[in-house]
């Protein structure tokens, strides 16, 4: 089997959308398809994508669900897709049902769901039933009745097809769907595994006594869905666990047999996502464990905590411990003494792991330490009492490595920290024995490793508590925990390592309440003893009483205040008591909104909307203290906006005070047109660019530019961004998904300098033929410019495209035109514009290799759910026929029937090596696909060609 017979169900094809952008959710009157509210009233679709469709929820006076009706064959696949943009008080969810049981339509009776708490959701479901089913789609408002969601507009894709995972692709290995018929392995390599969602593998290996058994998985990553995980099993009923790995496309799972006789240890690689399916490799291998071969050191045996070796103070070399065999030891410390312990080793030849215990079963852990190569755990008696302790050092049950040798140093000598007598406060070593203060300055305190400090206040109601521990950083570290009660039981803030570590809470129960600060020592600090001052205030808390600004009251979306331009300051937010503005920004005027306050009074979190309803999101910052915004309105009518201004934690005792400073211009940006490959504004909408230069292309930043090309295994890109970077300075990134164009940090290559002309190079190391996309956008949120595109691909070309229908082809007897003057876009790619605006467009995967035979030509934005055929010339003509040009010329071939999907796109399936009548290696041929246009192609023929390919067999 060839990877690419996966690429439908789980490649671009069905995912091309799956992120993408949707319209802005206002609420609008029912779709065409309503009423549609339950199973019953359903409307039948076929596939397909359906857009501008509206979901409404409870919070929109009525719970109002879609429902939609999909015939799947037997053996095929149904995906269905709803894009969507999340925003406050909207979200959907989707569910897939069998339209014959009577649980159609109850949220947990569905065969597929997708209920993701962001944008977009996509479900899939396989008819194994033998016979035609008919499937239910419903969309849904996230919650039903439980959220108040308004409504959501959105698009439904929906993709009907051969089910390429289905049992047809079973691998060798078959029927090992458990553990109990897991299949036996011998060491070596295994390729040309598959496994499927529906249908796991397990396999069994026999592991000698003393043996390593070593599991290496790789497998391609290709689209949503394909990533694996391997669990490793002890044992023959997969039972017991030992290690587990997914995900990255190469993973190691690794057990060692130390019981003393052979073991059968058990596997299975299995799917992450569902449905899913992928191919994969194995290499088994056993061999003895060196770290069980390893001799034993002089303490031997010291392997359990009950069995410790008694150990001196002073140096240790030599020592060795694995994963079987921990060690341990034990010393008597002296009260007022400190043992010390330090343990190293080389890092890199495995990992190691200090434990320090007070009990002879090592559970009360007073310090613990690992991994560094140069260890250290440590504990002071302040018992009064001689005491013995108990250090363990082991390997972790998961490290790759299963041992090492180290080096150990014992050294006990007086505790300089118990020498130190405790403040005057103690004993206030819990919670009970709390010292009560008062507001106000505490020195000369002292802290002990072990021995916390707890203190309480007594807080007016509507006062604030605010506690700070001061101390010098540099002799150690402290950690302040604030609680609302005198038990310990509810912490409220914490503070630690900055040498000033400041809690604060406002009581707000209505009656005055004890509060506890405790004061110890952070984790991971190495603090044995420190000074510290503490300081407490106890005021009334002004964001409860703060004076209102002369917007309010603006508290809630309903009740915005109008905003005029300019600067406004002496603005005022709490958590109870939010404010909302009004921002009208005229047609054509790009506004901007810059937000000042102090963060470290409290961060504001600022929101940004495009209606009055609060209900479809723009842009939300917050935190920084400077949030500047931009919005520019491209529509023919003045467009209101809604700033929302919070509080980041939304709490009754967060307030701040804060600037906004608004302007709005007539956005330069506007005045230029779009280009001819508009709509192109995001990775899921990318226009498709070849081996070419397309001049005169503009990009905004509100409007960024996206592009899909394909690169052939090893082949190298270079795109010449040419550009005025003073009229704009433009950036390129490259992505290998769509979905990661959303992500800033996504991209796998990056041309941004501040120069003219952007230069981005980039080779596919894929090992195979993969899809990019490429961004052109400018750098500067308020920026545009006009540039040309120019991309050139070299390396290992599988195909060149020939045969343009935008009045450039010339075959060697001069410039040819489309028969009836319906050209397509200049420097597209495509052939002759069809009905739809647009010409279609021929593109290969796999080889051009004449024994592998494994050439796939698909076309795309061809007249959807048409016949079409591939044709081959053995010559190159350029001759206008129908409604396109024919370039694939005598003798022609006709090599395979394809049927166009909703989309206008197909691949071949057979061997066009074979029915292309193919003499051998040495020979070029050109294709192209012929389809049907009917009823209203441009020229009146009925049916157009697709641009061209040229394919030289190797």
């Amino acid at each position: 089997m060839q990877t690419r017979l996966l690429g439908r169900a789980l490649g671009v094809s069905v995912f091309a959308a799956l992120l993408g952008t949707s319209a802005h959710a206002q609420c609008p009157t029912p779709d065409g398809f309503e009423p549609n509210n339950d199973c019953a009233s359903a409307p039948v679709i076929t596939p397909g994508t359906y857009t501008g469709l509206t979901c409404h929820g409870v919070g929109s006076g009525a719970d109002d669900p879609d429902f939609f009706r999909v015939d799947v064959p037997a053996g095929e696949q149904i995906n269905v897709q709803v894009h969507h943009t999340v925003a406050p008080d909207q979200d959907l969810n989707l569910f897939l049902f069998d339209a014959a049981q009577p649980s159609c339509g109850a949220l947990f009776g569905g065969v597929a769901a997708s209920n993701l708490d962001e944008n977009n959701e996509f479900a899939s479901w396989v008819n194994t039933t033998g016979s035609t089913v008919t499937i239910v789609a419903m969309v849904v408002a996230y919650g039903g009745t439980q959220v108040p969601v308004t409504c959501d507009e959105y698009d439904l894709v929906v993709d009907v097809g051969p089910d390429v995972c289905g049992t047809a692709l079973d691998d060798a290995y078959e029927d090992n769907d458990d553990c109990a018929s897991a299949t036996s392995l011998a060491a070596g390599i295994y390729t040309g595994l598959v496994v499927r969602d529906t249908d796991l593998d397990y396999y069994r290996v026999t592991v000698p006594a003393g043996d390593r058994l070593t599991v290496d998985l790789f497998y391609g990553i290709d689209g949503f869905g394909q990533d694996l995980q391997i669990d490793l099993f002890s044992d023959t009923s997969c039972s017991t666990l030992v290690e587990s790995a997914s995900w990255e496309g190469s993973n190691t799972v690794r057990w060692t047999n130390d019981t003393g006789a052979p073991v059968d240890a058990s596997f299975t690689v299995f799917p992450v996502n569902f449905p899913a399916c992928n191919e994969y490799s194995l290499q088994v291998a056993t061999a003895p464990d060196a770290c069980l071969q390893a001799p034993d050191d002089a303490f031997e045996p010291n392997d359990a905590c009950q069995s410790p070796v008694a150990v001196s103070t002073g140096s240790h070399t030599g020592l060795f411990v694995s994963k079987f065999d921990p060690d341990y030891y034990s010393i008597v410390v002296q009260p007022l003494d400190r043992v010390v312990f330090d343990a190293t080793y080389l890092a890199g030849d495995g990992e190691i792991q200090l434990s320090l215990a007070t009990d002879s079963n090592c559970v009360l852990v007073v310090d613990a330490m690992g991994n560094t190569g140069n260890d250290t755990v440590a504990w002071g008696n302040n018992t009064g009492a001689a005491r013995t302790v108990y250090l363990e050092v082991s390997v972790p049950i998961f490290a790759e490595d299963g041992c090492n040798t180290y080096d150990l140093a014992v050294s006990v000598a007086p505790d300089p920290c118990l020498a130190v007598p405790d403040d005057l406060y103690e004993p206030n070593d819990d919670c009970a024995s709390s010292a009560l203060l008062t507001a106000g300055t505490y020195t000369s305190l002292f802290f002990v490793e072990n021995d916390p400090d707890h203190y309480q206040v007594d807080v007016p109601d509507g006062h604030r508590l605010t506690a700070r521990a001061v101390y010098d950083p540099l002799d150690g570290a402290l950690r302040a925990t604030l609680y609302s009660d005198p038990f310990c039981g509810n912490p409220v803030d914490e503070a630690s390592f900055a040498g000033v570590d400041e809690v604060a809470y406002t009581n707000l129960s209505g009656s005055t309440q004890t509060y506890t600060v405790r004061v110890d020592e952070p984790p991971f600090a190495t603090t044995t003893c420190l000074s510290y001052d503490l300081q407490f205030e106890v005021v009334p808390d002004p964001c409860i009483n703060g004076a209102d600004d002369s917007f309010e009251p603006n508290d809630d979306c309903a009740s915005g205040a109008a905003m005029p331009t300019g600067l406004h300051q002496n603005l005022f937010v709490s958590g109870s008591d939010r404010d909302y503005y009004r921002l009208d920004v005229p047609a054509g005027d790009r506004m901007t909104i810059d937000a000042s306050y102090d963060p470290s009074s409290h961060p504001l979190l600022i929101t940004l909307y495009d209606d009055t309803t609060c209900t479809t999101l723009i842009d939300q910052q917050g935190w920084s203290g400077i949030e500047s915004f931009t919005y520019t309105n491209s529509g023919a009518a003045t467009a209101t906006l809604t700033l929302a201004v919070e509080t980041d934690s939304g709490a009754p005792d967060s307030c701040n005070d804060y600037s906004l400073d608004i302007a709005s211009a007539p956005d330069p940006c506007l005045q230029v047109p779009d280009d001819h490959l508009e709509e192109n504004d995001t990775c899921f909408g990318a226009a498709a660019i070849t081996h070419a230069t397309y001049p005169g292309l503009f990009t905004s930043y509100s409007d960024a530019d996206y592009y899909e090309l394909q690169l052939d295994a090893g082949e190298t890109l270079e795109v010449h961004a040419v550009h005025v970077a003073a009229n704009g300075d433009l950036d390129m990134k490259l992505f290998d998904a769509p979905f990661a164009c959303s992500n800033p940090f996504g991209s796998i290559a990056v041309a941004a300098t501040s120069n003219d002309d952007e230069v981005l190079f980039f080779t596919n190391e894929t090992g195979q033929q993969a899809t990019f996309y490429l961004e052109v956008k400018p750098w500067q949120t308020d920026a545009c410019n006009q540039y040309d595109l120019t991309a050139l691909f070299s390396g290992t070309p599988l195909a060149s495209p020939i045969c343009f229908g935008d009045g450039t082809w010339n075959s060697g007897a001069g410039v040819v035109g489309c028969p009836c003057g319906n050209l397509s876009a200049l420097g597209a790619g495509e052939g002759c514009q069809n009905s739809q605006g647009h010409g279609a467009v021929l593109t290969a995967s796999g080889t051009a290799l004449f024994a592998l035979d494994d050439l796939v030509l698909t076309v795309s934005q061809a007249r959807p759910n048409q016949p079409s055929m591939l044709v081959q010339g053995a010559t190159l003509t350029a001759v206008p026929f129908k409604d396109g040009l024919l370039c694939a010329g005598n003798p022609t071939e006709r090599v395979e029937v394809v049927i166009l999907d909703g989309r206008g796109a197909g691949s071949t399936s057979g061997s066009i090596a074979t029915q292309g009548n193919v003499p051998g290696p040495g020979h070029t041929r050109y294709y192209q696909q012929w389809y049907r246009d009917p009823m209203l192609s441009p020229c009146g023929a009925g049916s157009n060609f697709s641009a061209g390919l040229r394919v030289s067999w190797l």
